[in-house]
């Protein structure tokens, strides 16, 4: 391919630190396969664009941010969603006319992108689901973020997916309409390869994340203190409130006995998503979490709070003797390190990753998760011996 100009579309934001490792290590390989190449980033957070945070590059906003606006409403996003198919239906069956007219200033800027562009590759993540029966009008946008290119004819990759599940029986069959045009989709585990060969979809490929390719930052670590074991800990919120409420009380549960079993032990809360303009904090459940625990247990919790690099903060969580994670690029900066790893799993994709290591009886779902369950699994994992040497073998087989 005579490749000049590419686009990375449906980026996320330097907030998430697992979203920014996938942006810096994609950055990293194409910049190694097509030297020279004028490379657009196509992100959700205006900030990214601002700051140029992933280095000078050109960058856009991508459809569900223009679409979307600043509001907050469902409704409303439904509404704008909806107009704009509808003028992106008439402007494909009067294409030849390229009706741009139809379009605001923005989203005609947006488009014509596309027909500058010769290569259109879909960011790695798991932005393809639906939980609720509505979700898809979201997720379609997601996938315009790629299908646009077909307009123009231009060869789309979407790269390191995990894909679904999905809330109705009805949403891959209509995702599939837009995933068919794919030269290729790689798939960063099997349960989406197995989803996608179910559904029909010949285009498909096994991989593995990119962000297994990370390199850690040297990083200072001000916050260690004197302790053993060193626990890292990565938590979010997720669930609903009465289920929320009940996962954040049995992390709070099962530090107040480990404390008590292990009098160094040293519990370390390290937010990988700091994102407050999009309600998405880490630091808030983290806080909320140790808050409750009681004085003798305080003192054995410490939380990250500084706003790192995924480098730096791969870096910290490599310093663990070991690690439990509910965010899932948080486990791949543990696994990746050699870190002995326990997985909490609030979508499939960390079974998928976590059985593709060979680690399937350290995952388990975030819904489920007990101070009792969490206890067995880390001293099963404390006393297997046979842990690192089977992950560092595959992990070494697991990188892309």
């Amino acid at each position: 391919m005579n490749v000049k100009k590419i686009m990375i579309t449906n980026a996320y934001s330097y907030k998430n630190k697992g979203d920014a490792a996938i942006i810096i290590c994609m950055l990293k390989e194409l910049n190694r396969q097509f030297k020279g190449t004028e490379i657009t980033i196509s992100t959700h957070d205006r900030y990214d664009i601002s700051r140029k945070i992933f280095g000078d590059y050109s960058y856009h906003p991508n459809i569900q941010t223009i679409v979307y606006g600043t509001t907050k409403s469902r409704a409303i996003k439904a509404l704008r969603a909806l107009l704009f198919f509808v003028r992106l239906l008439i402007f494909k069956v009067f294409f030849r006319f390229r009706p741009y007219f139809l379009f605001t200033a923005d989203e005609k800027i947006k488009i014509k992108k596309y027909e500058e562009t010769d290569l259109v590759i879909a960011c790695g993540g798991g932005y393809l689901i639906t939980r609720g029966k509505f979700d898809i009008i979201g997720t379609i946008l997601f996938a315009l973020g790629f299908y646009l290119a077909t307009f123009f004819n231009k060869p789309i990759i979407l790269y390191n997916q995990s894909i679904g599940p999905f809330g109705s029986r009805f949403h891959l069959p209509l995702l599939k309409f837009f995933l068919k045009p794919a030269k290729v989709i790689i798939c960063r585990e099997m349960l989406t390869y197995r989803r996608l060969e179910k559904a029909g979809l010949k285009n498909i490929m096994l991989g593995a994340d990119i962000a297994f390719i990370l390199k850690p930052k040297k990083d200072d670590f001000p916050e260690q203190q004197d302790g053993e074991p060193k626990v890292g800990i990565s938590v979010r919120k997720w669930l609903n409130e009465s289920r929320q409420r009940y996962y954040e009380n049995k992390i709070k549960n099962f530090i107040e006995m480990m404390a008590k079993k292990y009098p160094k032990i040293v519990f370390y809360f390290i937010p990988q998503v700091i994102y407050q303009e999009n309600e998405d904090n880490d630091l808030i459940v983290s806080n909320r979490i140790v808050s409750k625990l009681s004085g003798f247990a305080k003192k054995h919790t410490i939380i990250i709070s500084r706003d790192l690099h995924p480098g730096s903060l791969m870096s910290i969580i490599g310093n663990m003797d070991f690690f439990i994670g509910t965010r899932m690029h948080s486990n791949i900066f543990a696994l990746s390190s050699g870190v002995k790893t326990i997985a909490i799993a609030y979508e499939p994709k960390s079974f998928g990753i976590m059985n593709g290591l060979g680690l399937g009886e350290y995952v388990m779902h975030m819904a489920d998760v007990t101070e009792e369950k969490l206890e067995k699994k880390f001293e099963q994992l404390k006393n297997d011996k046979n842990y690192l040497k089977n992950l560092k073998s595959a992990v070494n087989n697991h990188r892309p």
